[in-house]
């Protein structure tokens, strides 16, 4: 059971937090694409068929790598590196 308020004292000052309006629906449960790119190309076109815009994180061997990303539509993400890389991105 949630409590409908939560206060909290500290030395100099009252917190008081009360539960909030819902948020938007998210994404449907279990949305996830993992894209590997086994040839490496500096521009990756990836059709995940999520349905939804959504946050990814690239990796190249181990590392986490930045690029430019479009979303041109909810099922399909293009990215742009400077160089030719091969690696994967996931969709979670």
């Amino acid at each position: 059971m949630v409590p409908d308020l939560i206060v909290i004292r500290e030395t100099d000052r009252l917190i008081v937090r009360a539960p909030g309006p819902q948020g938007p629906s998210g994404a449907p449960g279990g949305s996830y694409h993992v894209h590997t790119q086994d040839d490496a190309a500096a521009t990756w076109v990836i059709n995940h068929n999520l349905g939804v815009y959504m946050g990814l994180t690239l990796f190249v061997g181990d590392e986490v790598q930045y690029a430019d990303v479009h979303q041109g539509t909810p099922n399909q993400t293009t990215i742009s590196f400077p160089s030719p890389v091969s690696g994967r991105a996931t969709f979670p």
